[in-house]
């Protein structure tokens, strides 16, 4: 796993200054078919899920209920499907369809010949937990007879709560990445070796800091960094903190919000500058003991800083991975924004 993108928890401003010296069942599977002379309609499954763009804003209790289909044309002439051919009910009231969305499962509305079937989504806004019905009746031709298959919404509960799992995902790399937490869900969760990820962010941390910093030589053992920033972590893992929450899914990515309350380091600054100086005053007689100083002093005096006092947001790209897994996205500059707002350099 490539963690480049994600080494921006290294403080820029040490970087910066010291150079200038040197990511119940879950749905109804329960298959229900009926028949017109003219097609037949299976309900393969249903589910809960969320918006798949952030314009459908849903109220309290409020889901996108997913419904899988199969049509099959059962009359000897080509039938055409429109979006008006379907209705759902909630309650005895129609709700509104999204049939905007061009997920690549959505159900394909196009002639279908004799004989022939096709399979897709169709998805509505309804309230978690009730009773619907789905309704198929020939837009075109009213007289014929429709077909109307019940949906019961307490049966799919659970899959409305598998839907947090990109935030809880980005949770669980916060934990092990940010506050160096073990977190016994992650693989689960991610998909991911939580050592692997660990070990492998750590070399590219020390990696991208000596680069940052030219640090080309021994003037730094890479114990004093990762000591340094496992310092620091302690002192997030006690002060910051997160709210993760999860805004749109689609098939192969979620966005997910984090609140953000990191620490205000900004301050740390004018401390580095007067070890710069020193150094070049002389005060300070080597590269290895300017380092050495700045680290020591750096993530001693972080230690003393308190938590910003407000959140900031954050919107967090997840990729899927399998079924009910989620990483991060390593090739989005979000990735890199949320990772470094837990501490504020500036």
């Amino acid at each position: 796993m490539n963690l480049k993108k994600i080494s921006a928890l290294v403080m820029i401003s040490i970087v910066m200054i010291i150079s200038a010296a040197c990511q119940s069942s879950e749905k109804s599977s329960n298959a229900e078919q009926k028949s017109t002379k003219t097609a037949e309609v299976k309900v393969n499954s249903y589910e809960y899920t969320l918006p798949e763009d952030s314009t459908t804003t849903l109220r309290d209790n409020e889901m996108v209920l997913k419904v899988n289909l199969t049509i099959t044309n059962k009359s000897d002439k080509s039938i055409s499907l429109y979006n008006s051919d379907f209705a759902l009910y909630q309650d005895d009231a129609k709700v509104s369809d999204l049939s905007f969305y061009t997920s690549k499962d959505s159900l394909k509305l196009d002639s279908l010949n004799k004989g022939k079937s096709v399979k897709g989504a169709l998805y509505f806004l309804v309230d978690k937990g009730k009773q619907y019905q789905l309704v198929y009746q020939d837009s075109i031709k009213k007289s014929n007879e429709s077909i109307e298959i019940d949906l019961d919404g307490k049966k799919i509960l659970d899959s409305a709560k598998k839907l947090e799992n990109p935030a809880k995902a980005l949770s669980a790399y916060t934990d092990i990445i940010v506050f160096n937490q073990k977190n016994d869900q992650f693989s689960d969760l991610t998909g991911d070796n939580q050592s692997d990820v660990v070990n492998k962010y750590h070399e590219m941390f020390i990696k991208d800091f000596k680069r940052s910093a030219s640090i080309y030589g021994n003037e730094v053992s890479d114990g004093d960094i990762l000591s340094m920033y496992k310092r620091i972590q302690g002192t997030m893992q006690e002060k910051a903190k997160v709210e993760t929450s999860v805004k749109t899914i689609s098939d192969d990515e979620a966005k997910v919000v984090a609140q953000v309350t990191g620490i205000d380091a900004s301050n740390l600054k004018e401390q580095l500058r007067k070890n710069r100086d020193d150094f070049y005053k002389g005060k300070i007689r080597s590269k290895e003991e300017l380092y050495k100083k700045s680290l020591e002093m750096y993530a001693t005096e972080f230690g003393k800083l308190p938590p910003v006092s407000s959140p900031v947001e954050y919107e967090v790209k997840m990729k899927r991975n399998g079924d009910d897994q989620w990483k991060i996205d390593l090739n989005d500059y979000s990735t890199e924004e949320y990772m470094s707002s837990f501490i504020k350099t500036r």
